[in-house]
């Protein structure tokens, strides 16, 4: 920290010669889900991720929305490389956080996840789907599944499928379901049944 002080950048300069934050296991969780979401995350993301068990239930959604953004960008960063898999967990518990208060402000991040997701996904993505996803996702879900080698993956990707049809009441006639058995023949069977 000594030799810090004397960096060229002021950032640095001026959190060398700050004293030792508090860490976010210690600080209010509430605060530690603002300053992540208005200044940037911690390097640790078990301690973003715990403030978020903690405080997801009464923190704006707004401020939510953000560090789901801001754990996405770092997730997609180049020099992060085996580092994003530790982030992945907290956008997701951030997703069911979202989900859990009937918010659908992050089904877009949710969706396009499981398109581009060529690996099963934390467990709490699907949880999110479930309480929050709509017809947009089915695709995705269908997609995933139709792709999927690992049983347990496609078990829990047929539950997501099934609760989302149940919450949003849709019908054989509707325009996802036929769209979903047009591009996918059968799928509509093996999915209800969970296979």
């Amino acid at each position: 920290l000594k030799s810090l002080t004397a960096d060229p950048s002021q950032a640095i300069r001026g959190a060398a010669a700050a004293p030792p934050a508090q860490s976010l296991t210690e600080r209010d969780p509430l605060d530690a889900l603002a300053q992540a979401a208005n200044e940037g995350l911690p390097d640790d993301p078990d301690a973003i991720r715990l403030a978020i068990v903690q405080a997801g239930g009464i923190a704006p959604l707004p401020q939510l929305l953000k560090i789901v953004e801001r754990v996405r960008d770092r997730e997609g960063s180049p020099d992060v490389g085996r580092r994003g898999d530790h982030w992945a967990p907290v956008r997701a518990s951030a997703h069911v956080a979202l989900a859990e208060r009937g918010s659908r402000l992050g089904v877009y991040d949710l969706r396009e996840s499981l398109e581009r997701s060529r690996t099963p996904l934390p467990v709490e993505f699907l949880t999110a789907l479930s309480l929050a996803g709509d017809a947009s996702c089915l695709d995705a879900i269908v997609r995933a599944h139709t792709d999927a080698r690992d049983a347990w993956w496609r078990d829990h990707l047929a539950q997501a499928f099934q609760a989302i049809v149940a919450r949003e009441r849709l019908t054989k006639r509707h325009a996802a379901l036929r769209r979903v058995e047009q591009r996918w023949p059968g799928a509509l069977k093996r999915l209800s049944a969970g296979a």
